[in-house]
């Protein structure tokens, strides 16, 4: 898009990345429902005890929060979003039911 071989329809998500200020989103373009968001995100085992994964969690948000990692991030079109253990654990559990769903009501079969 930046050397004019695409051109971008519509953004996903709920603000215009900084990397691509003139693609307007979904809703702008009057599609306001239309949100899929994506996400990249760190799991561990199960059992792996507390204390690590509170040392792992304050480590990735550090680095992800960084200027120079975020600032590096926001280019390449990724909007940083530093969750904490609880908020992504949340944001699974919310996506497994909205494509549960979408699957089911849609009748898609692999």
């Amino acid at each position: 898009m930046k050397e004019g071989k695409l051109r971008g329809l519509a953004m996903n998500g709920p603000t215009r990345l900084p990397a691509f200020p003139d693609v307007p989103t979904f809703k702008e373009v009057g599609y306001p429902d239309m949100q899929f968001l994506n996400w990249i995100g760190v799991v561990a085992p199960a059992k792996t005890p507390a204390d690590i994964l509170d040392k792992l969690s304050a480590g990735l948000i550090k680095t992800a929060t960084s200027p120079q990692v975020r600032a590096k991030l926001e280019q390449s079109g990724f909007r940083v979003i530093a969750n904490t253990r609880e908020e992504f654990a949340s944001l699974i559990r919310k996506d497994v039911v909205v494509w549960r769903d979408m699957v089911k009501n849609t009748g898609f079969q692999v």
